[in-house]
C-alpha cells in the first residue's frame, strides 16, 4: 500500500490508528478544513490535543500535505468502520462561512489527488455515494459545506476522466423509427460503430429508416438496391435525426 507522490510534505498526525483493523481501501472521504489554512498548518493542527486526524490536505494556495500513512487508518469521519475502510482529504476553504467556498486552485489539487488515490488503491470508476463519499455521510455535521457538496459530481467526473474511465456516449432506441434522409454524397454503411467494416452504402439523397443512435453512430435499416431486401447498418451523418 502506497502513499501519493503528490504530496510536497509528511507532517505526522498525534493521533491514528495502526493498521485497518482487517479492512481495506474501498472509498475516499472529503472533508473541509472549515478555516483558510495551509497544508502546513492543517498537519500541525492534528498535532495537538484535538484526537483527530485525516490522510492528506490540501491547502489554500492548492498544495498537498500528508498526515498519515495510507496503510494506517486516520480519525477522520466519526466511524470506525468507514475510518477503516477510506482515505480521507481535508480541503481548505477560501472563505470563512456561508457556502464555504474552496478556490478554483485547491479544487484542481483535490481532483488531481483523489484521481491518484482512486487509481493507486483501485477503486476503479468513482461514483458518487459509493467509493467517493464525505464527511455529513457519516456523522451529524455540515462538512464539507455546501460548496464543496454541489462540487461532487464534478470531481467525480475530473477525477475519473483523468483515470480514463469516461462516461459511455448516450444510447437511444426509438419507439417508433426516424426518417433518416442521406445528403449529396453516397454514405457508407458499416457492421460496427467503430466503422472499420464496411456492409453497404446509401445512395444520394435516399431516404430510410434510423433505428437508434449507439455509441454516438446511426443505425439504419435500408433497402437493397434492385431487391425488396433489408440491411441494417451504422452511418457517420445523421441524416437530419435528433
Amino acid at each position: 500500500m502506497s502513499n501519493s507522490s503528490l504530496a510536497s510534505m509528511f507532517i505526522p498526525a498525534k493521533w491514528y490508528s495502526k493498521g485497518r483493523d482487517g479492512r481495506h481501501i474501498e472509498m475516499i472521504t472529503l472533508h473541509h478544513m472549515a478555516s483558510i489554512l495551509t497544508a502546513e498548518q492543517c498537519g500541525k493542527s492534528f498535532q495537538g490535543t484535538r484526537k483527530a486526524s485525516a490522510h492528506y490536505g490540501v491547502g489554500v494556495y492548492g498544495e498537498i500535505g500528508q498526515y498519515v500513512d495510507e496503510c494506517n487508518t486516520a480519525w477522520a469521519n466519526a466511524n470506525w468502520d468507514s475510518n477503516c475502510k477510506a482515505v480521507t482529504i481535508e480541503t481548505s476553504n477560501d472563505e470563512v462561512g456561508g457556502e464555504w467556498h474552496v478556490s478554483d486552485t485547491t479544487l484542481r489539487s483535490l481532483i488531481k489527488l483523489v484521481a491518484d488515490i482512486a487509481k493507486r488503491n483501485n477503486l476503479g470508476k468513482l461514483v458518487r455515494g459509493k467509493n467517493l463519499t464525505w464527511h455529513s455521510m457519516y456523522a451529524a455535521t455540515a462538512c464539507p459545506g455546501k460548496y464543496l457538496l454541489s462540487k461532487i459530481d464534478y470531481i467525480i467526473a475530473e477525477a475519473n476522466k483523468i483515470n480514463e474511465y469516461e462516461e459511455p456516449k448516450k444510447e437511444e432506441e426509438f419507439e417508433v423509427a426516424k426518417v433518416y434522409k442521406n445528403g449529396s454524397t453516397i454514405e457508407k454503411v458499416y457492421a460496427d460503430t467503430n466503422l472499420t467494416k464496411q456492409v453497404g452504402s446509401l445512395d444520394k439523397y435516399e431516404q430510410c429508416e434510423c433505428l437508434a443512435i449507439v455509441n454516438g453512430r446511426y443505425l439504419v435499416k435500408y433497402k437493397v438496391n434492385g431487391t425488396n431486401n433489408y440491411k441494417c447498418g451504422f452511418v457517420k451523418y445523421s441524416g437530419g435525426v435528433k
